[in-house]
C-alpha cells in the first residue's frame, strides 16, 4: 500500500492492545485508518464517511460484532465492506448478512497487507 491509496480502514476492536498493534501496522502500511473500541465510536466515525473497509472483531465487550455491523451498515446508502476478524478459526455466527467476509486477526504487517488487499 502506498500513500494515495484510496483505501481507508475503520478498525473496531475492544482490546486496547490489539487496537495499538493494528494501528501501528496500518501506519507502517501507510493506510489511512481510524481505530475505535466499540460500536458507538464506530457509528460516529462511519457517519463522517469515507471508509472503504471496516475490520470488526467478532466479540466486542457487551455486544456481538455481527449486531454492530448490522447497525453500522444502515448508516450509509453505500456502506463499506465489512469483514469480521477474529482469533477464532470458525466463521461468524448468524449468517452472512452482517459481513462481506471473515478473516483471522492478522498477526503481522504482511498478514494485514494481505487481508486489506483481499477485502478492500
Amino acid at each position: 500500500m502506498a500513500t494515495g491509496d484510496p483505501t481507508r480502514v475503520l478498525v473496531v476492536d475492544d482490546d486496547p492492545q490489539i487496537r495499538r498493534i493494528l494501528e501501528r501496522a496500518l501506519q507502517k502500511l501507510q493506510v489511512e485508518a481510524m481505530v475505535v473500541g466499540d460500536g458507538e465510536s464506530a457509528a460516529a466515525a462511519l457517519r463522517d464517511g469515507g471508509f472503504t473497509l471496516v475490520l470488526i472483531d467478532m466479540h466486542l465487550r457487551g455486544e456481538l460484532g455481527r449486531e454492530v455491523s448490522l447497525r453500522l451498515r444502515a448508516l450509509q446508502a453505500i456502506p463499506p465492506r465489512f469483514v469480521c476478524v477474529s482469533g477464532s478459526i470458525s466463521g461468524p455466527d448468524g449468517g452472512d448478512d452482517a459481513f462481506d467476509g471473515f478473516d483471522s486477526k492478522p498477526a503481522t504487517v504482511d498478514e494485514l497487507r494481505e487481508l486489506i488487499g483481499r477485502w478492500a
